[in-house]
């Protein structure tokens, strides 16, 4: 069996492209496909997503005001 017949075959869901969770891995920013990913998993990782979020709202907010 070929290479693109097993990945079809494995039906990996398109948001384990994006976000990585993995709590048995102790890192927090993991290299993945030539950059870096967050482990959500990790308290550090939610917290690095959490604070790109309010950082990004607290921006919207002040340029609409």
């Amino acid at each position: 069996m070929g290479n693109a017949e097993e990945h079809a075959k494995k039906k990996t869901p398109w948001w384990q492209y994006i976000i990585y969770y993995n709590p048995d891995d102790p890192r927090v920013f993991v290299p993945r496909w030539g950059g870096w990913n967050v482990n959500i998993a990790r308290p550090g990782g939610a917290l690095f997503w959490l604070g790109v979020l309010i950082f990004f709202a607290v921006v919207i907010y002040v340029s609409n005001r």
